[in-house]
């Protein structure tokens, strides 16, 4: 009768006699006890990571509050951020608590995006962790997003960062401070000139707003327009 060929193990002979079932030839027994060593290291890496043991996949034992940067938030994608915060925006001005934290948020899209959709739920024309955004934040992205915002609101509040954003080493704030300073006074403003221009220019906006700032604020919190439009 033929021997089952399930015990024929690479590098294995069935035994003929009784004892251990398995023989090898002389001096092939380390090398054979340390690839079934390695294979069964393998196996067990792959069960680990195949049946959720990888800690990264495993929910935190606490719910985080959704400013602060968790390691599964630092990892998570900026996208996957966005589409939170903008979803959380559209509940309108009762979703300010719960966006605000997103201004301090350690990944730079999240703030971005706080910053962004601010105007929808922010109330008044106060908005002092915009203006933190705008002249401190270290991402030229965020600082460009925040006056963005600023502007949108004419957060007359928030004027001096607006100024301060004027003259930001990054073009893109730049030309969005100077956008925020047009909503403001009415005016257009070229951003693509000679430094010295621009200087002069940054220079006309700081005394606009010096003597007349008054009356654009009481211009635009008048009844005939929306600080937010």
């Amino acid at each position: 009768m033929m021997r089952p060929r399930a015990n024929n193990v690479v590098g294995l002979k069935p035994s003929g006699g009784s004892g251990f079932p398995l023989s090898a030839p002389r001096g092939q027994w380390p090398r054979l006890v340390c690839a079934l060593a390695t294979t069964l290291a393998l196996t067990a890496a792959w069960l680990l990571v195949g049946c959720g043991g990888d800690s990264q996949d495993a929910p935190d034992s606490q719910p985080s509050k959704p400013g602060e940067a968790t390691g599964g938030e630092a990892q998570a994608s900026g996208e996957v951020l966005r589409e939170h915060i903008r979803a959380l925006a559209r509940q309108g001005t009762q979703a300010r608590p719960e966006i605000e934290p997103f201004l301090k948020h350690a990944v730079p899209a999240a703030r971005e995006e706080a910053a962004l959709v601010y105007p929808r739920v922010a109330e008044g024309t106060a908005a002092p962790a915009l203006a933190r955004l705008a002249t401190a934040d270290p991402e030229p992205d965020v600082r460009a997003a925040a006056v963005t915002a600023i502007g949108h609101m004419r957060a007359m509040d928030e004027m001096d960062a607006i100024l301060h954003a004027l003259e930001d080493p990054d073009g893109l704030v730049r030309r969005r401070a100077a956008d925020a300073a047009s909503r403001i006074t009415g005016q257009r403003y070229d951003v693509n000139v000679p430094p010295d221009e621009w200087r002069k220019t940054v220079e006309d906006i700081r005394a606009l707003w010096q003597h007349h700032g008054q009356t654009l604020r009481t211009y635009h919190e008048g009844p005939h327009t929306s600080p937010h439009r």
